[in-house]
């Protein structure tokens, strides 16, 4: 059982930083984009 939660937390963290590390590559390529124009 306490294994359960450990893989559920693993995923729940990776989850998060899958989401912020989108976010600041959406981020990055507008600033890109932005700065060509």
């Amino acid at each position: 059982m306490v294994y359960m939660v450990y893989i559920v937390y693993i995923v729940y963290i990776v989850y998060i930083v899958y989401i912020v590390y989108s976010g600041l590559g959406v981020c990055c390529y507008l600033l890109l984009f932005v700065v060509q124009y």
